[in-house]
């Protein structure tokens, strides 16, 4: 579940989140990506081989969300593991999270997300609030999540 935004000519991602999901946590619901002149908010479901070709990608400095090509402004992509309590600011389970910095200065993107047939932000850290799955986000640019790709494997028996 990336967020992306237009800046100085090129794509740049604001944060994303692949998240695992329990196979007893019943239907869930994709949702459809939304796009507008300069965000789009993008969802995806990869297949083990498909996430370990997403890593992968992350690790040589690009990826691609369909159109949008982002590439990674810095040299060093290293992954850390943390595990998490059950209240953290990741996600509402315990688990174990994997970050990896892609970009280390993300510029804010003021102004209003609209577009026709597309939801109302009044900017793009409500969108970031409203899309990605953190249980805490911190407005402007105070969250450090800014520019991070976080894996999330929320702690259940049947995933592990």
């Amino acid at each position: 579940m990336p967020v992306i935004y237009y800046s100085d000519d090129k794509w740049v991602l604001q944060a994303c989140v692949v998240e695992g999901i329990s196979i007893n946590r019943g239907e869930v619901k994709k949702e459809a990506s939304r796009c507008y002149s300069k965000a789009v908010l993008f969802e995806d479901w990869l297949s083990l081989e498909k996430l370990q070709n997403f890593i992968e990608q992350i690790l040589q400095g690009s990826f691609s969300l369909g159109k949008y090509l982002l590439e990674a402004n810095n040299n060093s992509r290293q992954w850390t593991k943390e595990r998490q309590p059950l209240s953290n600011s990741y996600m509402s389970n315990a688990g174990y999270v994997w970050t990896s910095k892609f970009h280390d200065q993300v510029n804010n993107m003021y102004g209003e997300l609209l577009a026709p047939q597309q939801p109302y932000y009044p900017d793009l850290h409500e969108a970031v609030k409203h899309w990605l799955p953190f249980p805490i986000y911190q407005q402007g640019s105070n969250d450090s999540r800014k520019g991070e790709v976080i894996l999330q494997l929320p702690r259940n028996q049947s995933i592990f």
